[in-house]
């Protein structure tokens, strides 16, 4: 370092700056100094921080990692409960998409309508069958063996879908293609895609 004079700046968060002129060192020696800092008041930009509430089931479930890495649509129970018009028949054909053919008595994703595969549905994990269901008897597996009446008052028998309540529904996945679905819900051997609904019974 030539000699000469210098000058000193010093910075720190929260303080003032401050800078030291005309500093001289003297040959052959060293020069130590004492800075002193006022505090200075700062003001920071808010600092917003996001986060997606998580349900313990549905987490255990691998709702929320499928909703992050899989192809699909996947709705909340606060978003499921903005789109319930009455029904859950009313429910299903008002999301994009869907639709229910009377003749079959079975819920489809439009562009399968006309082929005959009809959506498969998982209800809590459990495949819910649309082609296999007494009229007077829901589904053993997920309501217990109940008397039901037809609550669309079809004279076919009801779908068993439509014995859910969708107030109730914590989460629903559509999966519109095989190829979207995951293995745990058929993957290939769902032709018509697959709808995956939670409801934490």
């Amino acid at each position: 370092m030539n000699l000469g004079e210098f000058i000193i700046q010093t910075q720190h968060v929260s303080y003032q700056d401050k800078i030291v002129k005309n500093l001289s060192f003297p040959p052959n020696n060293t020069l130590v100094i004492d800075i002193g800092l006022l505090p200075a008041a700062y003001t920071l930009e808010e600092i917003t921080v996001e986060g997606e509430k998580k349900d313990m089931e549905l987490d255990a479930a691998g709702f929320y990692t499928r909703k992050k890495s899989r192809d699909g649509r996947f709705y909340i129970k606060e978003e499921i409960k903005a789109k319930v018009n009455n029904t859950m028949r009313s429910f299903l054909t008002g999301l994009l998409g869907i639709t229910y053919k009377r003749e079959d008595n079975a819920f489809y994703f439009n562009r399968y309508a006309n082929s005959g595969m009809p959506i498969r549905f998982y209800v809590d994990g459990i495949w819910i069958n649309q082609d296999k269901f007494e009229s007077v008897v829901r589904y053993s597996g997920m309501f217990g063996k109940q008397k039901a009446k037809n609550p669309m008052d079809l004279d076919a028998p009801p779908n068993p879908i439509e014995y859910l309540n969708p107030l109730e529904i914590k989460a629903i996945e559509i999966y519109p293609s095989m190829m979207q679905a995951t293995y745990e819900f058929g993957g290939s051997k769902t032709p018509g895609g697959v709808v995956v609904i939670w409801t934490g019974r």
